[in-house]
């Protein structure tokens, strides 16, 4: 029969695999020469863990502003900023090292791409804009793409043994590092313009909502607007209607009082119905033959920007309306108004 192992021969086959383990990841991890890239990534390890040990506790305890990356920000202690710097200028430089001279071949297309040139530029971009704030990263990407050609540039024209002397490419080669010169700062370009655009649409987000649905300036209502709107047409109609075409021409080029009746029917209609008494009328684009105007139905407040709705509600309701004698020369007229829309406030 087997035998059966006990829980301490279970145990030493645990401790045996383990200890196996940490030989084979020290084999890995460690350094084949004492100069290596692996070397430099230990000496970043370490600058970043003394960086923590010397922040300045009496700075990030009480400033409330820094959270997360940011308390270890570059504005606290010289010895803080030293060594944080000089661990990405070894992170930076163990990477360059590690991909130097590698190739990627892009699958489908006879592309061979070098990464090390990209790779260290993302890592420096990233702490020379410390992306961590939100705030730089769209700077740090735009200048990444030109970052990254300068570094696979400059070490072609010069030479290490001379001295960092310039030494002109051969002319084969000039035209190659002038495409990728050309390409990245294409490709800077790009990233640029997208970034506008998305700063243009986040701007003019209700102009852009209403070209999308086919509609300049205008978007879907709610019930409650479609409402207000109907209000609106049922006072300046009851005002309007009662008067002659001549009366209602004077009385909208003129007479305010005539439109502070509309307004005042209109606040009890809102009243009775049970919405905000703080929509307004207006009338414009008067047009004396045919005798029609624009009814403007202004939102009682804007919207606040940090609002869900804030789009929707700073915006104006309108209605095309046209008077018209119900029969020839008739002193009674009617007023039949188009369905309402909605527009941006400016």
């Amino acid at each position: 029969m087997p035998k059966i192992p006990t829980a301490a021969d279970m145990l030493n086959q645990v401790a045996t695999a383990a200890d196996t383990s940490r030989k084979h990841l020290w084999q890995t991890v460690r350094p084949d020469q004492s100069f290596s890239w692996k070397t430099l990534l230990f000496l970043c390890l370490f600058s970043w863990l003394m960086a923590l040990l010397t922040s300045d506790s009496s700075v990030t305890s009480t400033d409330t502003a820094l959270e997360g990356w940011e308390q270890l920000s570059l504005r606290t202690s010289p010895a803080k900023y030293a060594l944080f710097t000089m661990g990405w200028i070894f992170l930076s430089t163990a990477v360059a090292w590690l991909l130097h001279g590698s190739k990627v071949k892009v699958p489908l297309f006879d592309i061979v791409l070098r990464p090390a040139a990209w790779v260290t530029a993302a890592i420096v971009c990233a702490f020379a804009f410390q992306i961590w704030r939100f705030e730089n990263i769209e700077p740090a990407l735009i200048i990444w793409p030109i970052v990254s050609a300068l570094f696979y540039i400059f070490p072609r024209c010069c030479s290490l043994k001379q001295g960092y002397t310039y030494v002109l490419p051969k002319v084969d080669e000039r035209q190659h590092l002038l495409i990728i010169g050309l390409a990245s700062l294409l490709v800077s370009c790009w990233l640029q313009f997208h970034f506008v655009v998305q700063d243009w649409v986040e701007g003019y987000r209700p102009t852009f909502s209403a070209l999308v649905r086919g509609r300049p300036g205008a978007s879907r209502l709610t019930e409650t607007e479609i409402q207000v709107a109907n209000l609106a047409e049922a006072a300046v109609a009851s005002q309007l209607e009662p008067l002659s075409i001549p009366e209602i021409r004077r009385g909208l080029q003129t007479n305010a009082i005539l439109l502070d009746e509309m307004n005042d029917q209109f606040d009890q209609a809102l009243t009775r119905t049970g919405n905000s008494a703080d929509w307004a009328l207006q009338v414009d684009q008067f047009t004396p033959s045919p005798l029609s105007f624009q009814l403007n139905v202004l939102p009682p407040f804007a919207g606040a920007a940090n609002t869900p709705n804030a789009d929707e509600a700073d915006r104006a309701l309108i209605k095309t309306c046209q008077v018209t004698p119900v029969t020839a020369g008739a002193q009674l007229t009617e007023v039949t108004c188009s369905a309402a829309a909605a527009q941006s406030t400016p």
